[in-house]
């Protein structure tokens, strides 16, 4: 099952006047300064490439496809973060830029804008927010709300299982700096909600004992928030549910078909812990979200339906965060279940052995079979000169010692090298090494390699490598925001 990437963003802001460049960036409104000045703002953006239509069922370039670009400017307080909304600006009309025909790099594509600057009044800097397929909003906010009033006015219903459109927030890491007449940014985005899988380890549990046919959520939050609180991230990682006011759940969620290509479920976030400890049986088992796995038991003609829990590895419940991929494995099934979803909601007898992995490392690209798994960066970065070597972090629970790498072309492993981790800890983490063997030609930018790694026979994930000059491309992706092994009985 294919993990589709969340990618980095860069903006290059160009600040001119509407005739020409200014050749004062004061803010003390002396005469240098003219309230004709106006920002022209260009942003590049790298993403897959965006599908003609939609299928009813999210897909890997659905995750990720930005049609439009709702573009916030705030006065940021003390702390360089947003405080109050200075400008709104949606941005939209994605100019195709496509630099290869190969369909597994990402494409680019560049918005324009012109955003009126009297350096008299404009603040000296500006904290940028971008919310990726929600310009159509714009209307709903206006200049002096705060980010929380922002926060508030962009609230959603939950989307159902056929919506494909998710929308995407992402905070600039730097400010804007206003008396610049060129800068650079980066916004790295977030997905709205959280997205579910089921996977079963047929070594364990083969289809004649239980084939899966459903899956679905009870007790979902039945609202969202479009931009997170910004406690509730920290860099570009949600650590804690950003929920509206008046929430409440769905009950049931509408099921996801197994069967389909793509089954994955996406929900918003929620409170599953819910004030509590943590305990799966406390008072509140019967009031928070929980994932129901129906299918056939042993052959048998009608579906019964099993509980499953978000919880930790330490067997404690943990919420569901924007973001995030929470991959079910279903690994033993002791019994029928429940012949009715809400009876197995209920239920306090428990008849699957399932273990959910949430995935930590926002840089991480997941590939997961059902049974076996791997979680690293898809791109690897290197410098123009011999030697030079990126590094990139990975987990999984496959030995190295059972790998096997391709090259996509015979001539890459004259250019490029890569060393496997000799061994994993005790979490299953590890480094893989890219190795520049020779130095980028004179005459070349950049050049580009693909390693193919089969971590299992069934399992396969492509690393692009990339050697480049400084400046001469994006850095390319982050992913589901994805972390941590959730065992348990349920």
């Amino acid at each position: 099952m294919k993990h589709a990437h969340i990618y980095l963003l860069t903006a290059l802001l160009l600040m001119c006047a509407s005739t020409g460049c200014s050749d004062s960036g004061r803010h003390d409104g002396s005469s240098g300064d003219t309230p004709g000045d106006s920002m022209a703002v260009k942003i590049t953006v790298s993403m897959p490439s965006r599908q003609p239509e939609r299928s009813r069922s999210m897909t890997d370039a659905d995750e990720s496809t930005v049609d439009d670009l709702l573009v916030m400017l705030f006065t940021p307080d003390e702390n360089s973060l947003p405080a109050t909304l200075y400008r709104v600006v949606p941005a939209s009309n994605i100019q195709d830029n496509p630099t290869t025909e190969n369909l597994t790099t990402p494409t680019r594509y560049s918005f324009d804008l012109r955003i009126g600057v009297d350096p008299a009044t404009t603040p000296a800097r500006l904290a940028v927010v971008t919310v990726a397929n929600a310009a159509a909003r714009a209307a709903d906010i206006s200049a002096g709300m705060t980010y929380s009033q922002v926060q508030a006015t962009l609230t959603v219903g939950a989307p159902g299982q056929s919506d494909t459109r998710l929308t995407m927030w992402g905070i600039a890491s730097t400010l804007v700096d206003t008396s610049l007449r060129a800068q650079g940014l980066s916004i790295t985005l977030l997905r709205d909600r959280a997205r579910v899988t089921l996977g079963v380890d047929a070594d364990k549990v083969p289809a004649s004992l239980f084939f899966p046919a459903t899956m679905q959520v009870m007790k979902a939050s039945s609202m969202m928030l479009l931009i997170p609180s910004i406690e509730n991230v920290s860099g570009n990682v949600a650590t804690a549910p950003s929920l509206p006011a008046g929430n409440s759940t769905l009950d049931p969620d509408p099921s996801c078909d197994l069967t389909a290509a793509s089954p994955r479920l996406y929900l918003a976030e929620a409170d599953i812990r819910m004030g509590g400890s943590g305990e799966p049986d406390d008072d509140n088992r019967l009031n928070r979200a929980a994932i129901i796995v129906g299918g056939s038991y042993r052959g048998a003609t009608q579906p019964c339906y099993y509980r499953v829990d978000f919880k930790g590895a330490d067997g404690m419940l943990t919420d569901v965060l924007r973001n995030h991929s929470y991959n079910i494995t279903v690994t033993a099934v002791n019994g029928p279940g429940e012949p009715t979803p809400e009876e197995a909601y209920h239920s306090i007898v428990t008849s699957i052995d399932a273990t959910i992995t949430e995935w930590e490392d926002i840089n991480n690209d997941v590939a997961f079979d059902g049974a076996n798994w791997i979680a690293m960066p898809r791109t690897a970065v290197i410098g123009p000169e011999e030697g030079a070597e990126a590094t990139l972090s990975l987990s999984t629970n496959v030995d190295p010692s059972l790998w096997e790498t391709v090259w996509a072309e015979e001539g890459d492993a004259a250019n490029f090298s890569v060393a496997l981790p000799a061994t994993l800890d005790e979490n299953g983490a590890g480094t893989l090494t890219v190795k520049a063997i020779t130095a980028l030609p004179d005459d070349t930018d950049s050049r580009t390699a693909q390693l193919q790694i089969y971590v299992t026979p069934r399992l396969r994930l492509i690393v692009n490598i990339i050697q480049q000059r400084a400046g001469s491309g994006d850095r390319d992706h982050s992913d589901w925001l994805d972390g941590g092994n959730i065992p348990g009985q349920v």
